[in-house]
C-alpha cells in the first residue's frame, strides 16, 4: 500500500482553497488552523468510507 499519493495540479488547487476556507472557519471559532496534510486525512477518512459503485459502474461517494 503506498505510504504517498500523487494529486493533480487541480486536485492540489481545490485543496488549497478548500483549506483555506476550512482555517478562516476554524480560526473564527477560536480553533487552531490544520495543515493540508491533516485535512486530506480528514477527507479521505470520511470519503472511504462512503464509497460505492452505483449502478452503471461509477465509484461515488455516497451522502450521509
Amino acid at each position: 500500500m503506498p505510504t504517498n499519493i500523487r494529486l493533480k495540479l487541480k486536485e492540489q488547487s481545490a485543496l488549497q482553497a478548500k483549506c483555506g476556507e476550512v482555517n478562516r472557519k476554524l480560526v473564527a471559532v477560536g480553533q487552531q488552523p490544520v495543515k493540508y496534510s491533516e485535512l486530506t486525512h480528514v477527507v479521505l477518512g470520511q470519503a472511504i468510507e462512503r464509497l460505492d459503485v452505483s449502478g452503471n459502474g461509477q465509484i461515488v461517494v455516497r451522502s450521509r
